[in-house]
């Protein structure tokens, strides 16, 4: 069986990254992401296919040079560890190392850009374009801005009944659910639209996640 990584930072970027668990048990597949309050729960239910990088932030310019070095160290040595065939990000940061690893060792590696992003690239996007064997967006327009990419919609379906579950676990005003709420219903919506289409798998119909 194919060696996969999913790899992401918290936040979301995971959510997205998540969306794709069906396509998990098809792989020898293992997750990695940055360790905090929020990711720790992860652990319970992937066991030892979780890995954790360390949470860094820009904020803290000096405490984030310190630590991404560390990131990057411990990258290679997963990377090392696995030997993955393929390597699946939805970005950002914490993912630029180990793609540029497994570009240097002969591993597929697969973008997802966010489906936040409407019409303009992400730092991390531009800086995996130019080594990523498939490029997805989530929007015609973003197409314009990286011509070899493939668009591929509605990755994001289940984001807010992901989004809605983390937030329960929070201090947050009333807005804030009755904004979740809102978008639940309207996936659902869309997700009985499109019930006759394979809205996780469609990802990859046409491109393989690994070499032959």
């Amino acid at each position: 069986m194919k060696k996969v990584i999913f790899i992401s930072s918290t936040g979301g970027h995971l959510h997205e990254l998540l969306n794709l668990e069906s396509l998990f048990n098809l792989y020898d597949y293992y997750i990695i992401t940055e360790k905090d309050k929020s990711t720790k729960y992860l652990k319970d239910k992937y066991e030892y296919r979780l890995k954790f990088l360390p949470y860094c932030t820009r904020s803290k310019i000096f405490q984030y040079i310190f630590l991404y070095s560390y990131l990057i160290i411990k990258s290679f040595i997963l990377y090392l560890k696995i030997k993955p065939d393929a390597i699946v990000t939805t970005g950002t940061h914490t993912a630029i190392p180990i793609c540029y690893f497994g570009k240097v060792f002969g591993s597929r590696i697969i973008y997802i850009e966010t489906f936040a992003n409407i019409n303009k690239r992400t730092l991390t996007g531009k800086i995996i374009y130019p080594i990523s064997d498939l490029f997805i967006v989530q929007w015609d327009k973003m197409k314009k801005l990286y011509p070899k990419a493939i668009c591929i919609k509605w990755i994001r379906i289940k984001y807010f009944q992901r989004g809605m579950v983390l937030f329960q676990k929070r201090n947050c005003p009333f807005f804030v659910y009755f904004y979740f709420i809102i978008n639940v219903v309207f996936y659902k919506i869309i997700l009985i639209i499109f019930k006759n289409h394979q809205l996780t798998h469609i990802h990859f119909k046409n491109h393989q996640l690994t070499k032959e």
